[in-house]
């Protein structure tokens, strides 16, 4: 791809006296053919290192050391370098910001001079003499370093974004919001480059290899080369694009004076592009469902258009810095295959909350396949807390074991009277064997008083819209979750069907219904929880009996402190043996830590070893462009399935990192099975997605690397599924 026309800058006048000053040459030289510069697009630079420094003060100095290593300045900031070598076809020249660069170079007693403008990488030929044979290079100049020449962006409105989406090729779509708002929902195709990391990410990618012979620490540097970089795209239409409007035009404005020549700014942003009904990529919904006469009505929301109207929705995942201290004891005081007596406490901050809870089986029904097993239990459940109030809840509960996934359904039913109950809040989840690198997560809420057996009928009929929306998407990623839906409504008709034969008993009008449908992980609980409390819903209650009780008695706790429940979640997950982070297979040593380029390193090794979190952590740093960490730990056995790193990321870093796995810790293949880019967000350690791995393997890594940011993560622990 050719960068910018060379410019012919000097005047026969003015070349005359920089060569009676430079070279004391006579004029005659003058004359020879000056051949345009060429970027290559994509090219990287291994073999350029930090050298000699050529400051604006010192412009002029001759270069003919053959191999010498020449760093380019402006204002003391390194801007391009260069390596001479005087038998190369080309001296490639890079500039790694948007400068202007005037060079001057000779060839035998052939002359030539142009200007590099902008960001690139440059190739300066070697001249034609008049045999009409190419002459080796003698010296080079660089006579001038200024400031590039400032680029311009364009605003667009959505639907000309749209035409150019489908007509212009090499296009990129650039999401500048943050991490968590990209999650709730974005173009198709955007790649997500936060405002706050951006100005990283417009320099030139180029890093060193390994100096190290390390096969893994190869195989990382590779995977950073392939992945996407925005310098590659430089002179390709960049379309950018965030809420409404404010952030992308400061990144146009960014684009721009960093020499990205076709830069559009898409006005309004994503809230406009949905108010025109185009579609976008989201995981998650908002629905409310009327019933009237026996009829289901399902209203779909694009959960960005909701949150509009929903304030404590707007912050979804930013909110963890001001995490309480909490702590949680469930003490179970009598136990029988039907009974349970507990004494819960849960210290939050230092204020102090307890309750008792009895709890009585009074129906079960166990089916049993070839490929399936499935319960169903309905507990009647009374609860007094240490003030004195009393909860008498039911709660009903499914869990299908299949070959191909798992399935929960449970719902809360708080009790008004004999004839009819307050509410209900039920937590549908469908887990696949297998893979789970996107979660989905619908909140649904009902208008209308329903029985129990039409909440399950209504809910299925529900399930099987969000399916068909899902059926109906642009990616594979997207389009797997319909036949996932479409079970899940399979399994709630069942139960409606169940209800209505085996427990009409209970099949009651309930006043208040809200349901959470997903297709996540339990590590993700806190997103649950999170985005529940934001609509006033007390997340924590689908989890676990205790803390149903625990949102009844305190509510205002769980939804004042939302997100900032994750610690207390992780708690009960350990003292109760339940899948999150108390998984079976951990690391039980390090085999190595390494790392290059400075700063870089991999500090407390061996924090990362252990079943479960003990409060300490291991740190992976890499803070220079180019520069990574790697640790690699011995798991505690043979494992496989989903991977948690348990831990967090500096909190206001955008961290990349990959996750490997091997056999013999020695091959580990060519791609890492994780690799990623987060936002820190939290002081609070919680469960970060490592991948997933469908064979057994013995040994793991977690690689930390700067393409352009500091990677900065703290893992407690690591924990596999099997």
């Amino acid at each position: 791809m050719v960068k910018n026309t060379v410019k012919k800058c000097l005047s026969l006048v003015t070349m005359a006296l920089v060569l009676c000053l430079l070279a004391q040459m006579p004029l005659s030289v003058l004359g020879a053919e000056i051949q345009e510069p060429v970027i290559r697009n994509g090219v990287k630079y291994a073999d350029v290192a930090s050298g000699k420094g050529n400051s604006g003060s010192i412009l002029g100095d001759e270069i003919t050391a053959n191999g010498a290593i020449y760093d380019i300045t402006l204002n003391g900031k390194t801007v391009g370098s260069l390596v001479f070598n005087k038998n190369s076809q080309y001296i490639e020249i890079i500039l790694t910001s948007n400068v202007a660069v005037d060079v001057l170079w000779n060839c035998a007693s052939k002359y030539a001079n142009c200007t590099l403008d902008g960001m690139g990488i440059y190739k300066i030929p070697q001249l034609l003499q008049d045999n009409g044979k190419t002459q080796s290079f003698n010296a080079m100049w660089i006579t001038n370093v200024r400031q590039g020449t400032p680029g311009s962006y364009q605003n667009i409105a959505v639907h000309d974004a749209k035409q150019m989406m489908v007509n212009t090729q090499n296009i990129v779509i650039l999401d500048v919001r943050n991490q968590s708002e990209y999650q709730l929902g974005h173009l198709y195709n955007a790649e997500l480059i936060p405002l706050f990391a951006l100005e990283n990410k417009t320099a030139l990618f180029a890093i060193n290899p390994p100096s190290t012979n390390d096969p893994l620490m190869h195989a990382v540097y590779q995977n950073m080369l392939n992945s996407f970089h925005l310098s590659d795209h430089i002179n390709d239409p960049i379309i950018v694009y965030c809420k409404a409007g404010s952030r992308s035009t400061l990144a146009c404005e960014l684009l721009a004076e960093q020499g990205y020549t076709q830069v559009y700014n898409m006005v309004d942003g994503i809230t406009e592009w949905i108010k025109n009904d185009y579609t976008i990529y989201e995981p998650i919904h908002h629905v409310n469902v009327a019933v009237a006469n026996g009829q289901t009505t399902t209203d779909i929301e694009h959960w960005l258009s909701y949150i509009e109207d929903c304030i404590p929705c707007q912050n979804i995942g930013e909110n963890y810095a001001t995490a309480p201290s909490m702590s949680y004891n469930d003490v179970v005081i009598q136990q029988s295959d039907d009974y349970l007596f507990a004494h819960t406490t849960v210290n939050i901050d230092g204020t102090v909350l307890e309750f008792d809870t009895e709890s009585i089986l009074l129906w079960q029904q166990k089916e049993t396949a070839s490929n399936f097993n499935r319960t169903t239990t309905l507990t009647l459940s009374t609860a007094e807390s240490l003030e004195g109030e009393t909860l008498q809840f039911y709660r009903l509960y499914v869990e299908v074991q299949h070959d191909d996934y798992s399935i929960t359904i449970s719902t809360f039913l708080e009790i008004l009277d004999e004839t009819t109950y307050a509410k209900s809040t039920t937590y549908m989840e469908y887990i696949p064997v297998g893979p789970k690198p996107v979660t989905t997560m619908e909140i649904v809420e009902f208008t209308d008083a329903v029985t129990l057996s039409q909440l399950f009928q209504s809910l299925a009929e529900t399930v099987d819209n969000l399916g068909h929306l899902y059926e109906i998407a642009k990616e594979n990623s997207l389009t797997v979750f319909a036949g996932r839906y479409y079970t899940l409504a399979d399994e709630a008709r069942l139960l409606s069907h169940t209800i209505t034969t085996q427990l009409s008993t209970y099949d009651k009008p309930i006043l208040f219904n809200t349901a959470v449908v997903v297709d996540i992980s339990k590590s993700d609980w806190c997103s649950i929880i999170c985005i529940s409390a934001g609509i006033g819903i007390c997340g924590a209650a689908y989890l676990f009996p205790p803390l149903f009780t625990l949102c009844f008695f305190y509510g205002d706790y769980i939804i004042t402190y939302g997100c900032d429940f994750c610690g207390l979640i992780n708690d009960i997950d350990q003292s109760q043996g339940t899948s999150g982070i108390a998984m079976p297979k951990w690391i039980s040593s390090v085999q190595t830590a390494s790392w290059y380029g400075s700063p870089a390193g991999v500090y407390s090794a061996s924090n990362i070893c252990g079943t479960k979190s003990d409060g300490n952590s291991a740190q992976i740093y890499a803070g220079s462009t180019g520069s990574q960490a790697v640790i690699v730990g011995v798991m505690s056995g043979p494992a496989k399935g989903d991977i948690w790193l348990y831990g967090q990321i500096a909190l206001g870093t955008y961290t990349s990192y990959q996750v490997w796995v091997s056999n013999d810790g020695v091959n580990w293949g060519s791609n890492p099975i994780y690799s990623t880019s987060q936002s820190g967000v939290s002081y609070t350690p919680y469960n970060i997605y490592g991948g997933y791995a469908s064979s057994t393997f013995n040994y793991i890594s977690i690689a930390c690397y700067n393409t352009g940011n500091t990677c900065n993560m703290y893992v407690d622990c690591v924990t596999t599924t099997a």
